[in-house]
């Protein structure tokens, strides 16, 4: 599936509404021009990338894959939720967020372009962070505890972050930038199948840090030709 890398880094940056049974929920616009300052910081200037990508994964208690299980199945593993939406037609987007009784929140997110069935990135942010989620459903298995990918989980020093990921491609004094990129082919955008074009995979991992501490991070995966 051929996502928009932009369009999916652009979900936190967006004005979120959420729409479920027939209404609309619309957040500050505050809330949205804080995460396109921040968003708009990150993505400028040159970032570099390393071969191949690191697969990161969910915990294992959510039964969940990145890039591979829907947001059905992410509702079947947490607990009912509300789709939030941003954007109209082929800019749109939609994620699910939900919080633990210990204020942390998960958020899953997927472009509408290119299908909102297939989830594609995960945000995790303490109950102190700036910038948060709104409309979040209570789940019991989230905490601040919950391990992702290599080891990755809120409240980790900057050390031990740089110990399990390496030099970032990109190093600012509140946050780290990982940017991992592969090559496969794809035939699905010949006419005929029979012509296949170099494509490129690519995940990312922002670590977000306060007082030298983890207090939220971000893991993408997206692909384009």
């Amino acid at each position: 599936m051929k996502r928009s890398f932009i369009k999916s880094g652009l979900l936190v940056i967006s004005i979120l509404s959420c729409l479920s049974f027939g209404s609309e929920i619309k957040t500050p616009k505050k809330l949205a021009a804080s995460r396109l300052t921040f968003w708009e910081k990150v993505m400028s200037g040159k970032i570099f990338a390393k071969k191949g990508l690191r697969h990161e994964g969910l915990p294992s208690s959510f039964g969940l894959k990145l890039d591979e299980s829907s947001f059905d199945d992410v509702v079947k593993s947490l607990g009912p939720n509300k789709v939030i939406r941003t954007g109209e037609a082929a800019s749109s987007e939609a994620t699910l967020c939900y919080k633990g009784d210990d204020g942390t929140t998960v958020a899953f997110s997927s472009d509408e372009m290119h299908g909102t069935s297939t989830i594609a990135n995960v945000e995790v942010r303490t109950d102190k962070t700036e910038i948060s989620f709104p409309n979040c459903e209570l789940s019991q298995k989230i905490n601040a505890s919950l391990i992702f990918g290599s080891g990755l989980k809120l409240g980790i020093s900057k050390q031990d972050a740089e110990k399990i990921y390496g030099a970032p491609s990109k190093r600012r004094s509140d946050y780290d930038l990982y940017r991992y990129e592969g090559t496969f082919k794809n035939n699905a955008l010949s006419v005929d199948k029979k012509d296949s074009y170099d494509c490129t995979d690519q995940e990312e991992i922002l670590i977000h840090f306060k007082e030298g501490t983890v207090d939220w991070f971000a893991i993408r995966r997206n692909n384009f030709c």
